[in-house]
Formats: structure tokens, sequence, C-alpha cells
């Protein structure tokens, strides 16, 4: 099987790939724009594309003729999308319909989009799978739209949403919510944490296996939640964080959303209901305070 993976560069994205290349039969070709491919990724064929270029989706494809392709790419910064609204619409949505309509015509194959628990609007969590999107910015909204493009194509292409995901960006380029409180501890800071907004989130290498049991389910479902098994706040995941590090209380922050305004606003509660989903995978998500355990195990021994 010969699976492209856009969006390689990114944390996510470098996730599917490594968990890509462990398994058998498969042949991992990875999309990029500036971003290096992290370590630890050979032997990816590496491929450079703006995705953002007339045509370049359907180039690539012509290009690569993959089997599947796991869709990473994307502009997540919600503050972002906000500023740079047309170059969100585009790589959010409209390359997504690009390459999955010439994915179909050129090999058939399985399109998995990689979307988001923030098509969500937070105030009637937990969410299913077949909740119906209410997002309330621009960000959630180019997502949302991305799935029902696709989901029209009605050709055995998928939506996997994801909620937040953590863990360590490989080769430690970006940030995430692990690094976050690791710096604030190293800097003798406090990181503030929102104590009142509440995700389900789940561990990166957890994605990345659910990705490749979804490359290999015969018929799996057009819609998939890949949560976390735990409902958390930000100050929660703060606390399971310091506490497998072994980093002072005094690193982490509580503060309340409620106190402050936000724009574009911040969804409450995006909880994902993901039971079905794992099940229909055959497995299940990690619990976070083992997995981060996990994790700083890992990263003591190297």
């Amino acid at each position: 099987m010969r699976v492209l993976v856009t969006g390689a560069s990114g944390f996510v994205g470098s996730h599917v790939a490594r968990a890509l290349l462990g398994e058998q039969g498969v042949e991992v070709h990875v999309a990029r724009h500036r971003g290096a491919i992290p370590p630890g990724l050979a032997p990816v064929v590496v491929h450079g594309v703006d995705l953002l270029a007339a045509d370049a989706a359907a180039a690539i494809v012509r290009r690569v003729l993959p089997d599947a392709i796991v869709h990473a790419a994307a502009m997540p910064s919600v503050a972002a999308c906000e500023v740079h609204q047309a170059a969100a619409w585009r790589l959010n949505c409209a390359v997504v319909s690009e390459l999955a309509e010439e994915l179909t015509a050129a090999t058939g194959g399985r399109f998995v989009l990689l979307s988001t628990d923030l098509v969500f609007d937070g105030t009637a969590a937990p969410y299913g799978p077949e909740a119906p999107p209410a997002s309330v910015h621009v960000y959630g909204a180019t997502k949302a739209r991305a799935e029902s493009d696709l989901m029209a194509t009605g050709c055995g292409h998928v939506v996997a949403r994801l909620p937040l995901v953590l863990g360590l960006a490989p080769g430690g380029a970006r940030r995430t919510a692990v690094t976050d409180v690791i710096a604030a501890a190293r800097s003798g800071r406090a990181a503030a944490l929102f104590t009142d907004e509440y995700r389900t989130p789940v561990m990166a290498n957890d994605v990345g296996a659910a990705v490749c049991a979804l490359l290999r389910h015969g018929s799996p479902p057009a819609v998939l939640h890949l949560g976390g098994p735990e409902r958390l706040s930000r100050f929660d995941i703060g606390r399971i964080v310091r506490d497998a590090f072994g980093l002072p209380a005094s690193c982490t922050r509580p503060v309340a959303a409620a106190r402050l305004e936000f724009t574009p606003p911040r969804p409450r509660d995006v909880s994902l209901e993901s039971r079905a989903s794992w099940a229909a995978l055959g497995r299940a998500p990690t619990a976070i305070d083992v997995g981060m355990a996990s994790l700083s195990a890992r990263t003591t021994r190297d």
C-alpha cells in the first residue's frame, strides 16, 4: 500500500507518518511545504509542495498515485484563520476536495481527513460522531465544510475528528501542550491553564495507531471520533504533565476562562464520545496519566 501523508512536518502528521513506517507492506510518501521533515522518518519519500498553489493538489496525487491519503495539512491556529481567512478556506477546505477528487479519479483510493473537535460550539457535549457540527470561528467552519464536502463524494472516504493531541514533537522543534508546561517549569514561571474548558485529549501515538488500523479496515465508519478516555480541562492536563515529569506544582496556575473575553469565542466543552469509533478499529486509547508516564520514561532514557 502506498500512502501519502500531507502535513508531515507538523506534530500530528509526523506521528502518523512514523506509525505508518512501522506497518508491513506500506510505502510512505510525505508532502511538506516549508517545514523540515522531523528526524526518524527515514525511509519516507519526501515531496515538496505548496498546497495553496493552483493545481498543486492534483499534481501531487498524479505524481505519487497513492492508494490512500491521510490529510493532516491545515492552518490549525484559530487566531491565524481569523486573520488569513482566504488562505484558511483554501488550505482547510478547498484543498481537501481537490485531493479527494483527484485520488478517486486516479486510483480510487481512500481519503482520510484528520478533522477536529472544534467543529462543535461546546454547548452540547459529549459529541458523538453523528452530532451535527456548529462552529463558532473560521477554523471550525473551514473544517466542518471540508467534512461535508468530503462526505458528499460518497466514495468511502473517512473523517477522523481529533481532540487535543498530546505528546512531544519529533526533534522538539514545535510547541505542544506538554512542552508548554515543561518550558514554564524550566523558566521558573507558571503556565496559566483554564479550569473550565474541557476536551477529551488523546496521546499522539494512539492517533498514529488508529490511522494505521483505519487504513487496514475494509469498511470503516464514515465519521470517527478519536477522543481519549477522559474529559479533562487544560489545568487537569497540566497537572498530569507536571506529575509525570516530576515538575513543581508552582509551574501551573489555574485560570477561569469564563472571566475573560475572547474574539472569536472559545467553545467551553467539546468533549468527544469515541467508544464506538475505537471499538470499530479494535483499539482503545491510553489513559492520559499512563501515556504521560510512558512519555516521561522515554524522554529520560533518551
